[in-house]
């Protein structure tokens, strides 16, 4: 189902033929072992709604005004874990083409009522596009949800995806180490935290070119790793 929504909705090159990944699903993740991307994914289910009041004005618009000026016009963005669709809508009040994904299904169901019909329910760790089908993802506050080893597989999916030259952002905590954090709801989320230089060679070992990188308070709380980087060319 999820990929009749993408050949549909978003006109976006969607993986074929049997070397093609396979829509993915929270079994995935169980398959993987990564119980704590379960339990905070089912988090973001019960308070999608809290959380997206919560951030919906937190707008990264120096990071995003950069990232939009290496897009062609109209160019495709994927926002690689959407949540409610928030920056989904902001590319596409610029004029671009924003596809949004998650796994979160009620994240899903938000933007596609509210913001655009190019959402579906997938894991970062294993996009079913094409290679190259988009001009450049942007991938905010997802990796800190992920272990070093799912954020590899990430990054080299992202990179698979984006066209050669294309733009990338990647914005994550900053810290050492893993933990289980609450929120102002009744329900924990877990978190791993990454060093400035940890994202930098995961996100060049996925065949990208790093144009900046900084570490910084956030928009939100804590201290935030933020990178800009280009896919190469060869």
């Amino acid at each position: 189902m999820v990929y009749r929504e993408v050949a549909t909705a978003s006109m976006v090159p969607v993986a074929q033929g049997p070397s093609s990944h396979p829509p993915s699903t929270l079994s995935h993740v169980q398959d993987q072992g990564q119980v704590e991307v379960t339990r905070t994914v089912e988090y973001y289910d019960r308070f999608a709604d809290a959380y997206a009041a919560r951030f919906a004005a937190v707008d990264l618009a120096e990071d995003r005004k950069r990232f939009q000026s290496s897009l062609p016009a109209r160019g495709r963005v994927l926002d690689a874990g959407c949540a409610a669709g928030r920056d989904c809508a902001l590319f596409a009040r610029e004029g671009f083409l924003p596809f949004g994904i998650d796994l979160s299904a009620k994240f899903v169901m938000a933007t596609r009522e509210h913001v655009t019909p190019r959402v579906a329910r997938a894991d970062v760790q294993r996009l079913p596009f094409q290679t190259g089908a988009f001009d450049g993802v942007w991938c905010c506050a997802v990796l800190v949800h992920l272990p070093p080893a799912g954020a590899r597989r990430a990054l080299n999916e992202i990179g698979r995806v984006t066209r050669r030259g294309g733009p990338l952002f990647v914005t994550t905590r900053f810290g050492t180490g893993s933990e289980w954090r609450s929120g102002p709801e009744d329900g924990v989320r877990w978190f791993q935290l990454y060093s400035l230089s940890e994202i930098e060679e995961i996100v060049c070992d996925a065949g990208f070119d790093i144009q900046s990188a900084r570490c910084e308070a956030g928009a939100v709380s804590g201290q935030w790793v933020s990178v800009h980087a280009t896919r190469r060319s060869s």
